[in-house]
């Protein structure tokens, strides 16, 4: 089924929408190169996210405003690479999102429109 293995669904109680969210951890502090091993999370989160994406709904139902959304859940030591290599168009017609969670359990969303903001800020 297309939605195996997701890491978090979770039903709007108000709205007939679903959350469907990949979440990644930092790595261990062993590893020889986090950098690469957030990379490396990264690459296998949006993957395993795209690849759980329910193509076959009704057409009415394809916009952010209904059927399922999606969202991609990461330590804030991921932020800064996160934000440089994801385009925001891709989450704006993936209906994508991306959640920081910082070791205080504060949680930043991030939309396209916030991640264009935050990609044009940064030029």
């Amino acid at each position: 089924m297309w939605e195996q293995g997701v890491d978090i669904k979770v039903k709007n109680d108000k709205y007939p929408r679903y959350w469907l969210i990949e979440v990644k951890g930092d790595p261990s502090s062993k590893v020889q190169s986090p950098s690469g091993s957030r990379s490396s999370s990264f690459n296998s989160a949006m993957g395993q996210i795209i690849t759980r994406m329910y193509s076959n709904r009704n057409e009415r139902y394809r916009d952010c405003y209904h059927g399922y959304k999606y969202g991609l859940a990461f330590s804030t030591y991921f932020r800064d690479m996160v934000i440089k290599k994801t385009p925001f168009n891709v989450l704006r017609r993936l209906c994508l999102y991306i959640f920081f969670v910082d070791k205080n359990k504060n949680v930043e969303e991030i939309n396209w429109k916030k991640l264009k903001t935050i990609q044009s800020e940064e030029v």
